[in-house]
């Protein structure tokens, strides 16, 4: 596992809370996943992807017959995207229960959105 995707350490957690990584995403319980459990996923890749990352989402998402005039502002975009950043599954985001998954797109769309 790489340990910079998984968070376990207290100090960790609280310089998280302390808002000093606005991209590790807390979830509200531990989510296990192909045997494995998670309290966090680290989007910090959101700062070095590009346009190109994001194209390649279009695309899937017009594969997938989304017809969405915004994708960026959609859960599934957040979900691939996140997948893309982070070298995670895109299976691993689609299992989140659902607050967590908000969590996730909040992440995405607050970068994409909100200017520094």
């Amino acid at each position: 596992m790489d340990n910079n995707k998984l968070l376990e350490t207290k100090e960790t957690k609280e310089n998280i809370t302390q808002g000093k990584n606005p991209f590790i995403v807390i979830f509200t319980k531990p989510f296990v996943f192909e045997g494995k459990s998670y309290d966090s996923v680290d989007l910090s890749g959101l700062e070095t992807m590009q346009a190109a990352d994001m194209i390649v989402v279009n695309k899937i998402m017009d594969r997938g017959g989304n017809a969405n005039t915004m994708p960026e502002t959609s859960l599934e975009y957040a979900c691939l995207i996140s997948a893309r950043v982070s070298n995670l599954p895109i299976e691993f985001f689609k299992s989140l229960p659902p607050r967590d998954a908000m969590k996730i797109k909040a992440c995405v769309t607050n970068f994409l959105f909100l200017a520094e």
